[in-house]
């Protein structure tokens, strides 16, 4: 049975900038702590989104494997405007709910709230789609923000 990963993976191979793909399948690397397949997929992401957000893919792997502080890269992320990802100067290459997955997965569930409370008021936001995100839950985030 064909799994997104899967799916992806073959998407890729013929369309390899097709940034759904590369955004999922690196936030999905980072959920498994997989950084060394993470950090490519969002530095293609970000060479075709948003080529401002080059070192995104390495900040957020090096945050969540311990070696640069996880607070800061979180400080930054939250204070990113709504749908940043499409500013080319934002160095924000990821959709505002892996935003908000993202400073889960980074222990920060408070700046993740401020976040999410903040995007809400904006029309065509997609925090109902961060909401059901695994990682948005207690269990999973804490699993995710331990590595």
């Amino acid at each position: 049975m064909p799994t997104p990963a899967n799916v992806c993976q073959r998407v890729l191979e013929f369309r390899a900038d097709f940034f759904g793909c590369l955004q999922y399948s690196g936030i999905v690397s980072l959920l498994l702590a997989d950084f060394a397949a993470a950090r490519p997929m969002l530095e293609r992401l970000a060479a075709v989104k948003n080529p401002s957000a080059g070192a995104q893919g390495r900040d957020l792997a090096e945050a969540l494997a311990g070696h640069t502080d996880r607070h800061d890269l979180a400080r930054r992320m939250a204070a990113l405007p709504f749908n940043s990802s499409v500013d080319a100067t934002s160095g924000n290459a990821l959709e505002d709910q892996m935003v908000a997955a993202v400073l889960v997965m980074l222990g920060e569930r408070a700046l993740a709230l401020d976040y999410m409370e903040r995007m809400v008021g904006n029309l065509g936001n997609t925090m109902e789609w961060a909401v059901m995100l695994p990682v948005m839950d207690r269990s999973a985030a804490s699993r995710a923000s331990s590595h």
